[in-house]
């Protein structure tokens, strides 16, 4: 915490008064140097995030964490560029939204742990927070409903050549990557 003594004239505590409030400052061992991400996105899609730091070359990046949406992804990709700068780089993929969303916005903030080297002393830091726009991936046919078939997967047994009943289990996922 600090403050501040106000003292007019000699100083000798006649006219002298403290700030109302107490302040802090906080010391952060790196510099963000800049950040890169696609702003609006669709949903499934891979993504890459960036982030540059700059820092004493005493301290090295201990652990660099993407915080998307509430999840953690640990252990980003670091790249040493020298001089005590650093990339972070974290690829993921962009859960799907709930059907019919259309779009929306999702935060993540890069949480960083830097070691200095002589003392093994560690530092955690949470960089500043940002949105990204996902938006809906509609497959639909031009000038129809949504609710109109588009693509249509028949499963054939490899040996035989016949149909496979897939009522057992109708629902199946898949993960496009555009």
């Amino acid at each position: 915490f600090w403050n501040v003594l106000g003292c007019q004239g000699n100083c000798n505590n006649t006219n002298s008064s403290w700030a109302e409030n107490n302040f802090t400052i906080e010391w952060i061992p790196f510099n963000n140097i800049g950040e890169d991400y696609n702003s609006h996105i669709l949903e499934t899609s891979q993504q890459i995030f960036k982030i540059d730091i700059s820092t004493d070359e005493d301290w090295t990046v201990n652990n660099g964490r993407l915080v998307y949406d509430g999840t953690i992804y640990e252990n980003a990709n670091k790249e040493d560029l020298g001089g005590g700068n650093f990339q972070l780089t974290q690829t993921i993929n962009i859960l799907k939204g709930t059907s019919g969303f259309s779009s929306e916005n999702r935060s993540f903030n890069w949480n960083i742990t830097l070691s200095e080297i002589a003392k093994g002393t560690l530092f955690s830091s949470t960089t500043e927070e940002h949105n990204q726009t996902v938006i809906e991936l509609i497959f639909q046919l031009c000038g129809s409903s949504a609710t109109e078939p588009v693509l249509n997967f028949t499963m054939i047994d490899e040996e035989t050549g016949n149909e496979i009943n897939a009522a057992a289990n109708p629902k199946h996922s898949l993960l496009l990557k555009l």
